[in-house]
Order: structure tokens, then sequence, then C-alpha cells
């Protein structure tokens, strides 16, 4: 009975440690693609999550003095499907960097930059296509 314990015991701990992060690259249209660029010109920039269909994006970035409260990747999950519409969202992002080999990415930062100057918390769902919104400051 002990080892039967233990079985479920490391099956359930398994469960709680499975991870949210990326597997493979997501189908982002070139505007999503610069919403990355963009956040990623963040010099805080913490987490960049993206439904696995590529509509709907949640990003969280950090105040440059202030740091960040709770745990960002929760929280960029939680505004990416707060507007995906039921899709899963994942994370594509961490620390302004992708985390999953995405040649097609790879190839848009390359040749397209960032802006620091851009609005996270003004951006239009008729115009970017994606949900984005910046965390309060507390």
């Amino acid at each position: 009975m002990k080892k039967t314990g233990a079985v479920v015991l490391a099956a359930v701990s398994l469960a709680a440690c499975q991870t949210s992060h990326a597997q493979k690259p997501v189908p982002m249209s070139n505007k999503g693609m610069q919403l990355f660029a963009d956040w990623a010109a963040y010099p805080h920039a913490k987490a960049f999550a993206v439904s696995t269909n590529g509509a709907a994006m949640g990003v969280i970035y950090c105040p440059e003095f202030g740091g960040c409260a709770g745990d960002v990747e929760s929280q960029a999950l939680a505004y990416c499907e707060a507007g995906s519409k039921g899709v899963p969202c994942v994370i594509y992002g961490l620390n302004g960097k992708p985390i999953v080999d995405d040649p097609k990415l790879t190839a848009y930062l390359a040749t397209h930059k960032g802006e620091r100057s851009f609005d996270f918390k003004n951006t239009s769902r008729k115009r970017t296509q994606t949900d984005v919104k910046k965390p309060a400051v507390e």
C-alpha cells in the first residue's frame, strides 16, 4: 500500500510541475511578431504569452524602479486567456527573448526592431487582433 501511495503522490507532483511554456512554434501574424518585438525592446520585459492559434497575446513588463509583484508568467497567461475565446495560451517569451526555437519569429526579429514607445495599454483589439494589457503598478 505504501508503494501505491508514493506512485500517486509522484503523479500528482508531476502534474503540478507541468509548465505552460510553448513546446513548438505558434503561428503568429506579422502584427503579433511586431508586438513581440515591441515587448522585447523594453529593458524589463518579463513574460509574453500567446494563444496556441496566435490570435491573442498577453504581456508583462516591470517598471524600471519598482520591480514586479507576483508571478509574471501567470499574469501574462491570464491576460492572454482573457481574450483568447477559450483557446489555451502558452508562455512564448521570458525576459525579452523567445523560449522556443521559432525560425519565422527569429527571422522577423532580425529585420524588425521593437519600439520602446509602443503603448501596450492603448493597443486596440481591432488594430492588432490581440488583447494586450499592461499590469497595474502597485
